[in-house]
């Protein structure tokens, strides 16, 4: 049997102190830190730009952590849930105003068109008004799916959430819908503002009774917290910014045909676009800019409505539930695998 060889002695620094001197390991000092890094000097200038760009990278998530920390400490101090009307509130609103009267002017111009035009203006007026109808604000409409419940079939959900309602001073949901998903959302459907409360079953078998009534009160709290994306001024608006941008998408399906006026067609079509595109996607970073803080306020808000109508503690697992999202994906995968 064969010893293993002895460790080769350290070896003295230039501070006077020993150096370890292990052949398995980069020798370094302990004392003054002497080649712990042995590449030191060696980076190239990529290495640099790499690193430069990773230090801007954790700089900003830094002051973004900054300004959330900011903004809890803010909704904390808060007496109660109301908006907050600031520059970015304000640019929100102008934004949503730009929209909705885009989509006016382009309606009153077609119809004026049809009206006063000859036939070609008159053309001219009723692709623009096909443009304005198809391009519209969406604000919904409340719909039964395979999704629905009504009070007959679901009376206890439905006692349920009328009491965490009532608890808050919401008025009582109108819809209740139970989906598939791992998630749960509240909203306003249609000129009414008709809520609808939507339910993931693989969320809410998850929870616990006490975790149910906490994530109850986060959505119900929605209704509360001053949320302006969630209005229809707002809601409206971003929906028909985000049609403009679907419609405008240069086609990027390449023509396989010879015909040289059918590839000039595409050309100057995707030209044509490119432009309402590139200028759309820019209005569309600019409201979601505008309206994230307002987001980021409207949850803390949520999470502090449920706390009240629940507990801290069931809240809190609730929400560290939320986080459970793949996990229970994959679960249920297997499960159905299984079967």
């Amino acid at each position: 049997m064969t010893s293993l060889p002895a460790p080769p002695a350290d070896s003295p620094c230039s501070c006077s102190a020993t150096a370890s001197a292990d052949p398995r390991f980069v020798a370094w000092c302990p004392e003054c830190r002497s080649n712990v890094d042995p590449t030191a000097g060696t980076h190239t200038a990529t290495d640099a730009r790499l690193g430069r760009s990773a230090r801007r990278q954790e700089a900003q998530r830094a002051a973004d952590r900054a300004v959330v920390e900011r903004l809890y400490a803010e909704v904390s101090g808060e007496a109660g849930p109301r908006p907050r009307r600031d520059w970015a509130w304000f640019t929100a609103m102008t934004v949503a105003g730009a929209v909705h009267l885009t989509t006016v002017v382009l309606a009153t111009g077609s119809v004026w068109l049809l009206v006063t035009g000859t036939f070609l203006i008159r053309f001219l007026g009723v692709v623009g008004l096909a443009t304005a109808v198809l391009l519209r604000p969406r604000v919904g409409r409340l719909r039964r799916d395979e999704w629905s419940l009504n009070r007959t079939e679901a009376p206890h959900l439905y006692g349920i959430a009328d009491r965490v309602a009532a608890e808050l001073g919401v008025q009582p949901i109108e819809l209740i819908r139970a989906t598939p998903e791992f998630n749960a959302s509240y909203g306003k459907i249609g000129l009414r503002q008709r809520s609808v409360l939507t339910l993931g079953l693989a969320l809410w078998e998850v929870l616990t009774p006490q975790e149910r009534i906490a994530l109850l009160g986060h959505e119900f709290g929605h209704a509360l917290n001053g949320d302006t994306r969630r209005g229809l001024w707002l809601h409206s608006a971003s929906e028909a910014l985000t049609s403009w941008y679907e419609f405008t998408q240069p086609d990027r399906t390449s023509t396989t045909g010879s015909d040289l006026f059918t590839m000039f067609g595409h050309a100057a079509a995707k030209l044509l676009l490119i432009i309402p595109h590139k200028l759309t996607g820019l209005i569309l970073l600019l409201l979601h800019r505008c309206t994230l803080r307002t987001g980021q306020r409207a949850e803390y808000l949520a999470d502090d409505l449920a706390a009240r109508v629940a507990s801290s503690a069931a809240t809190r697992s609730m929400l560290e539930a939320l986080v459970l999202d793949e996990s229970v994906k994959h679960l249920f995968q297997r499960q159905t695998t299984i079967h």
